[in-house]
């Protein structure tokens, strides 16, 4: 109470602080080495305490790691990049994971989850070339040596080569791999063949993983079998194959209780049903969909089914439901600087003001969302068509001032213009 008498302290919603920073840090000046980690230790144990650990882990993985408790440090800092990958927050998440990987000794790196985090669906951010460090490893490490090689080749989002050439070399480690592991590889192959476009191929590799998954009964594993067989089936346009895929896939998932998987199916329902123009049998499957999510707290995954969903709106030209849908996205995307999908909502926006008549205006949107940093290449391909209609409504002259005028807008400007309203007019 004396440091807040003498304005040292102040409190401001049950939140108590330094009045200013120079105070703080003087205080920490006076501490040696010794005295500060274990003060830093001690605010790690209270947050702890006191806090849902998800969403501390990045305060916690800084005192933990000025404390000096390396072990500690690597728990937040997988959470962390875990929390960030499910909101496509890429950059933060890489920086988490390489971070998390010089916390650990040599021959000793996780090929769990820290492994399984560099998997990214769909997109092009590059994964880390993480082969094993040091002289080759003998018999007694093959083990080893294998899982390090699938993980990152399983994992690598986008890095197809590189991926590829991990798990090959994985797969002429397997003379006495057991029976997962050997599905797990498959299924990698068989994922970069189906994103490289090479169906036949993917329909070798993730069979053989599926009937490797059905004779074990792993039923997480016949659950990512299963849903890409169905994504294969869906890209070949037999919608009818792809249908009775995922019905499975939702029946097993809710059987065993994982919802993460079902709220995949039934949004995956929703794309056939939407293909398939019936648009309300598609809602009935996102908001289902939306609602799983939401209850497991699956950001990422709430995201897309907000997306799907504004779009349908669009489809069905309900431009007052999308605009409140492509609110939402930009809003949560934001929350979690998830720019990637931020744009996504912008893109949504810009085609609603098309829409409304405002085609120059919608334009330099798509301009600005073009040159981001974040757009990646599914953003330039998601947006080209868009595009190409409204340089189709312009003239050269005018297409060249909002392409200008675009570049010089600032996204982060337009994204809270739009949520605080003050360009809603122009969406309603």
């Amino acid at each position: 109470m004396h440091c807040l008498e003498a304005s040292i302290v102040t409190v401001a919603n049950e939140t108590w602080s330094f009045a200013h920073d120079k105070l703080r840090d003087g205080i920490l000046y006076t501490l040696d080495a010794g005295a500060l980690a274990k003060r830093h230790a001690q605010v790690a144990a209270s947050i702890e305490a006191f806090y849902p650990l998800a969403d501390y882990a990045i305060v916690l993985m800084q005192h933990w790691h000025k404390a000096g408790d390396s072990a500690k440090e690597l728990t937040y800092c997988r959470m962390a990049a875990e929390k960030s990958l499910r909101v496509s927050a890429f950059r933060a998440a890489r920086q988490y994971l390489e971070r998390a990987r010089t916390l650990h000794p040599p021959h000793t790196r996780p090929t769990g989850s820290v492994g399984r985090s560099l998997l990214v669906p769909g997109r092009v951010c590059r994964g880390r070339k993480c082969a094993p460090a040091g002289p080759a490893p003998s018999n007694r490490h093959r083990g080893l040596e294998r899982d390090v090689l699938a993980e990152p080749g399983r994992r690598a989002p986008g890095d197809f080569s590189t991926a590829q050439r991990y798990l090959q070399q994985a797969l002429a480690a397997c003379d006495d791999v057991d029976p997962l592991t050997l599905a797990r590889i498959q299924y990698g192959l068989g994922d970069i063949a189906w994103r490289l476009g090479d169906f036949e191929t993917a329909t070798v590799h993730i069979t053989a993983c599926w009937q490797l998954a059905n004779q074990l009964n792993d039923a997480s594993m016949i659950l990512y079998a299963a849903n890409r067989l169905g994504s294969i089936a869906f890209f070949q346009g037999d919608l009818d194959l792809a249908e009775r895929y995922h019905l499975k896939n939702r029946a097993l998932a809710l059987s065993v209780g994982n919802r993460e998987r079902a709220s995949a199916a039934i949004s995956n329902l929703g794309e056939i049903a939407r293909l398939r123009g019936d648009y309300p049998a598609a809602r009935r499957h996102y908001e289902e969909s939306l609602c799983l999510s939401e209850e497991i707290q699956q950001d990422q995954s709430v995201l897309v089914n907000l997306t799907n969903l504004g779009l349908l709106s669009l489809a069905q030209n309900d431009l007052a439901t999308a605009h409140c849908y492509f609110l939402d996205i930009l809003q949560l995307s934001l929350q979690h600087q998830a720019l990637t999908t931020a744009l996504y909502g912008l893109m949504g926006c810009a085609e609603i003001l098309a829409r409304r008549g405002d085609t120059f205006r919608a334009a330099t949107w798509v301009y600005l969302i073009t040159q981001h940093a974040a757009a990646d290449v599914n953003v330039q391909n998601d947006i080209r068509p868009f595009q190409e209609q409204l340089e189709a409504r312009l003239t050269p002259h005018q297409q060249r001032i909002a392409r200008e005028e675009g570049q010089a807008l600032f996204f982060d400007e337009i994204a809270l213009a739009i949520l605080q309203g003050e360009v809603g007019a122009l969406l309603l």
